[in-house]
């Protein structure tokens, strides 16, 4: 087969074995180097104005320069920390399916961090809201997706209901219930393949305006946030009616009313956990965990 050789004298150090290609030194006010990240976490947590925490020292961040791929830190005693806010478009390529109702395939990821919000600690009392305008980050990988309203009577009001203990959710619900059992979905993913929280990501659509090899209608896509995917997807889709099952038993046994951390609030959520209802998420979840228990499709 033959044999490749480089002119570098530690080839080995440029190998990025988790992550982006493309890395960010991190450096202090003197331009000592403190440490390095890849494209996506640098543009998450180390944008300008982030307060970014480091071998257990708090930085600010002053500057982020995509062509140098230099992100410089200043020391900071900040009395709030910060959160990013970002856009994430899906753009599906082929789809194979799975389990019935179930389909995996290579997707395109588009997202961008349009910008950060300041909370107090303790608080959480939000102290500003600023939008930045940062490079847009692309890349294949890999997602699961299904149509969790399929099964379900949506309507367009309340007062539309016909039958009071028939199943159904509002067209107003819908957004957030599917918001809410991604977020569900993806703290679950976990304890069903090989992989950390982070590694993970999702989305979710109302409706998707892309044509898909599946139904369509109201979407929920977890993939993997790695480019060219690293199996997670796959996996789950695999043991979806585990995954479900698992997100349905959260549901219901959490002693929370509107959503916790242990349920439906997420730590990655690019709009800062806006927009969830935690009941509508469970009649999601109950409809589908029904259906692959009764072997009935989806």
């Amino acid at each position: 087969y033959g044999r490749l050789y480089s002119t570098l004298r530690n080839p080995h150090q440029a190998l990025v074995l988790r992550g982006f290609g493309k890395s960010f030194s991190l450096r202090d006010n003197s331009g000592k180097l403190l440490g390095t990240l890849d494209e996506r976490q640098a543009y998450w947590e180390a944008h300008p104005g982030a307060v970014y925490l480091h071998q257990g020292e708090t930085y600010l961040v002053r500057n982020l320069d995509p062509e140098r791929r230099e992100i410089v830190l200043l020391p900071g005693l900040e009395d709030y920390y910060t959160q990013p806010r970002a856009e994430t478009e899906i753009e599906v390529l082929q789809g194979e399916e799975i389990l019935e109702g179930v389909w995996v395939g290579p997707v395109v990821l588009r997202e961008r961090v349009t910008g950060y919000v300041k909370k107090r600690f303790i608080t959480e009392t939000v102290l500003e809201e600023v939008a930045l305008l940062m490079p847009e980050l692309t890349f294949q990988t890999e997602a699961v997706w299904f149509h969790p309203c399929e099964g379900l009577v949506v309507l367009p009001t309340l007062e539309e209901a016909r039958q009071p203990d028939q199943t159904f959710l509002t067209e107003a619900q819908v957004p957030a219930a599917l918001h809410a059992l991604e977020h569900t979905l993806i703290g679950l993913l976990p304890l069903f393949v090989l992989a950390e929280r982070q590694d993970i990501g999702g989305v979710s659509y109302p409706f998707y305006p892309r044509p898909l090899p599946s139904r369509g209608g109201p979407t929920i896509f977890i993939y993997d946030g790695y480019p060219g995917g690293v199996g997670y997807a796959r996996a789950a889709a695999r043991q979806f009616s585990r995954w479900i099952a698992a997100a349905r038993d959260l549901l219901q046994r959490c002693p929370c009313e509107e959503g916790c951390p242990r349920c439906i609030l997420s730590p990655k959520c690019g709009n800062g956990n806006q927009y969830l209802d935690k009941q509508a998420a469970l009649l999601l979840a109950e409809s589908l965990s029904a259906h692959y228990r009764s072997g009935k499709p989806n």
